[in-house]
């Protein structure tokens, strides 16, 4: 729940950074909003499941993941060369939020027509993975704990 609040307030301050500040012209600010929270949502149910399944060996992951995708995604797609689109471009789960927000922004289409359902399932799929954690064994406690069961017993 707190993951959500942070979300809605973190995609309102940009909104209100981009018109205020920026002076960026938004044609739809409800529906740029509605784009920002749930892709953020999205990114957030992604992250804390592969922290939970994993660990925290992610977190490096993770930050090079933001560290090489993001340059690449600030140049239009034609631009790049072809290995850059094709072995990294295509896999960045983040263009999925970015080609929507272009779309919004200077092309005037809806948020939902370029492809938001594939990071949509993946935040499905990301919080069942969540809630399947409770299910996951953790060896290390369940020994401890059935140790200090038999030890209670004697």
């Amino acid at each position: 729940m707190g993951g959500a609040i942070v979300i809605t307030l973190i995609a309102s301050l940009v909104l209100l950074i981009a018109e205020r500040l920026l002076s960026v012209n938004i044609p739809n600010r409800g529906e740029m909003f509605i784009l920002l929270l749930f892709t953020g949502l999205c990114f957030f149910l992604i992250q804390n499941a592969l922290l939970y399944w994993v660990g925290y060996m992610t977190v490096p992951i993770l930050i090079l993941l933001f560290f090489f995708s993001l340059p690449i995604l600030s140049v239009a797609p034609e631009l790049l060369p072809v290995v850059t689109r094709n072995w990294l471009y295509s896999w960045v789960p983040f263009r999925f939020s970015v080609e929507p927000c272009k779309g919004i922004l200077f092309f005037g289409k809806k948020s939902f027509d370029h492809g938001l359902g594939i990071l949509g399932w993946s935040g499905v799929v990301s919080l069942m993975l969540m809630f399947l954690t409770v299910l996951k064994s953790k060896n290390g406690v369940n020994e401890a704990e059935s140790q200090l069961n038999l030890d209670s017993q004697k």
